[in-house]
């Protein structure tokens, strides 16, 4: 596997841990949630809908060119991932799941979707950096 993708709630808990991880195995650290809303203020000024369809279609457009890249760590929330399927872009990658098990019923139920999807799944109070570098040394 070259890449791994990290999903999860977009907060600072989770991504700081993912720029951890790849720092310790020398991956480059992408954002997406950061690399979309800079296409989208950058692309302000096109005449684009910003309805639903088109936005979804542009964010897997950007999932697309990531994924292609070689040695990075993608950090997704877990609605990009969902989003036109985005998941089965990332087959290749090493997908993990950061999860919250004190969420809200509703999105409980989006993280157990999620975790059908994934290579491992760990609870964001149990993060364990070991597990992770040993899956990615397999």
């Amino acid at each position: 596997m070259n890449n791994i993708a990290i999903v999860g709630a977009d907060n600072d808990k989770i991504k700081d841990f993912a720029h951890l991880i790849a720092n310790k195995v020398g991956y480059e650290f992408i954002d997406m949630n950061e690399c979309f809303e800079n296409y989208l203020l950058i692309n302000y000024n096109l005449p684009i809908d910003l309805v639903n369809e088109v936005l979804e279609l542009k964010e897997t457009q950007l999932v697309k060119k990531m994924a292609k890249k070689n040695n990075v760590l993608l950090f997704i929330s877990d609605d990009m991932f969902l989003s036109n399927q985005n998941y089965l872009i990332l087959k290749d990658c090493l997908k993990i799941l950061i999860y919250d098990k004190n969420k809200k019923e509703i999105d409980h139920a989006i993280q157990e979707t999620i975790k059908k999807y994934c290579d491992l799944s760990m609870e964001q109070e149990k993060i364990d950096i070991n597990e992770i570098i040993k899956k990615i040394s397999i």
